[in-house]
């Protein structure tokens, strides 16, 4: 070790000195050349393991549009890009300036668009303002500069200490004799890291889901019939003579993704099976298919399945197969589970028309669009709409919590998929479909809506797709949530909502 040490020293002492690479191999330029390592190794863990995309998640279901999300995310990963940068340099300003950087380039594709909008703007949607989007490309880039130099003071800060104790493990390897001092050091800051690693994630489910989120466990109650209309047909409950008991099991499958272009060639999904579909070889079960959230986010929300094993096992709900499918990877973050306006994306057409036949051939599905469902919340509240609606041979019921029923609704980036085309926006919109379909469409599909009434976005969008419902005769029913849009709305609604789709199932005699 010690031989390869000085090798080492003495190649780049032999670098230094070359005529060629020596002005160049200043400490400056050293640090800065390490910043952007670090910085880049951090910033490409954070999209390899998915968690930068998690964090857009996470803000887009506590109710942040989702051009505020992806504002928030750059800001936050601009600090840890200049954190991580600090920390090894020990250069607080080169790192606050990697760190702009990051988070510039995370959030420009959203400016850009917003500013696009903002030029084709007249009318009652106001006109482009040169100075105010001069002050507001100040405001983002101050923003970006204040949240990069407070990471890359912060972890300035904590770098003797964390390289003092990096140093004193050799010491401690080679069973030498180590101060007081260094073996405190070494223990304080070990102290800390297994705290940052135990609570950090903890404390994103308290700040993303609910400040009781790791407090709750088990299952959930079921609170009766939404209403004596949706859910009359639940007293009969067919399947309580063939009552399971237990917990269900969940497999995770990937298939090709169905974009081009995008930071993942395949799209992850994980099928639920409940209590009893094992021992049972010959019944056959409804499907639900939850979008465009992956399982490990549901999971996290809800208390991984409980709440399914628990309706289930007291006989609230039937027995149903549940697929949560995740469009983590998509060519447009906000996939909308739609087929795009530029032929990059065929969300829409793949869960349709490849997805559910896969899993009724690998699995014992009732396959009968009167026993399938599209449950979501949020974007997947307004897919839980639109895919019934664009394929009624295929799913019968939609159930959205806190939805949105026109296409872009909910922010630029959710447009996005759409291009601004007014016949695309159309042909996804639920809004403009209900009145669009034939007479008969009505009697094959059914709706039942979760929102809070009072919720601007989402209340009123639920308030104005329920009296189109009514109007055009569609079968549904609206749950008034107590809650807003969030994770805390879905958990308390889940058993009413999921009892309504059960009352439908019996009326259907799709069970």
């Amino acid at each position: 070790m010690r031989n390869l040490g000085s090798s080492l020293r003495a190649r780049w002492g032999s670098w230094r000195q070359n005529r060629l690479l020596g002005p160049f191999l200043t400490p400056a330029v050293l640090g800065i050349v390490a910043g952007v390592l670090a910085a880049a190794l951090t910033v490409g863990a954070g999209l390899a393991s998915g968690q930068i995309h998690a964090i857009y998640y996470s803000l887009a279901v506590m109710g942040f549009d989702p051009d505020r999300a992806v504002l928030i995310r750059a800001l936050l990963m601009g600090a840890v890009a200049a954190a991580a940068s600090s920390l090894t340099n020990g250069r607080v300003g080169v790192s606050a300036w990697i760190g702009v950087a990051v988070a510039t380039a995370m959030f420009l594709p959203t400016f850009i668009t917003e500013t696009q909008s903002s030029l084709a703007s007249t009318g009652a949607g106001g006109t482009f303002d040169m100075a105010g989007w001069l002050v507001t490309a100040v405001t983002l880039l101050f923003g970006g500069a204040v949240a990069a130099w407070a990471g890359a003071t912060l972890a300035c800060g904590a770098r003797p200490a964390v390289a003092e104790a990096i140093g004193a493990i050799p010491v401690i390897l080679r069973q030498r004799p180590a101060e007081g001092p260094v073996v405190k050091r070494i223990t304080t800051v070990a102290v800390v890291a297994v705290l940052f690693v135990v609570t950090v994630p903890v404390f994103s489910d308290l700040v993303n889901y609910s400040p009781d989120a790791r407090m709750l466990s088990g299952p959930l109650v079921p609170s009766g019939p939404v209403d004596p209309s949706a859910a009359a047909g639940v007293s009969i409950a067919p399947w309580r003579a063939w009552l399971p008991s237990g917990a269900g099991r969940v497999k995770q499958y990937s298939l090709p993704a169905p974009w081009t272009g995008g930071s993942s060639s395949s799209v992850e999904f994980d099928v639920y099976t409940p209590p009893g579909y094992d021992s049972d070889s010959n019944r056959r079960y409804p499907t639900l298919y939850e979008v465009p959230m992956s399982y490990p986010v549901w999971g996290a929300a809800m208390n991984d399945v409980a709440p399914f094993d628990s309706l289930i096992d007291s006989g609230a709900v039937p027995p149903s197969i549940v697929v949560f499918v995740d469009s983590n990877g998509a060519p447009y973050p906000d996939s909308e589970c739609a087929d795009s306006f530029d032929g990059r994306q065929w969300y829409d057409q793949w869960v349709a028309e490849t997805l559910v036949p896969w899993v009724d051939l690998r699995y014992r599905t009732t396959a009968a669009p009167a026993a399938r469902a599209v449950m979501g919340m949020s974007e997947g509240g307004y897919c839980a709409a639109i895919l019934p609606l664009r394929h009624p041979a295929t799913f019968g019921s939609g159930i959205s919590f806190s939805g949105y029923f026109h296409a872009g609704a909910a922010g630029s980036s959710s447009g996005l998929p759409f291009g601004g085309q007014q016949a695309v926006i159309d042909a996804n919109s639920p809004d403009v479909i209900i009145s669009q379909e034939a007479a008969d469409a009505p009697a094959n599909v059914y709706f039942i809506l979760v929102a809070q009434p009072a919720q601007q976005l989402y209340g009123r969008q639920a308030a104005g797709f329920d009296s189109l419902l009514t109007s055009h005769g569609y079968p549904h029913v609206l749950i008034q949530a107590e809650q807003p849009h969030g994770w805390v709305q879905v958990r308390q609604e889940l058993p009413s909502a999921l009892e309504a789709w059960a009352a439908r199932l019996v009326a259907t005699n799709a069970l």
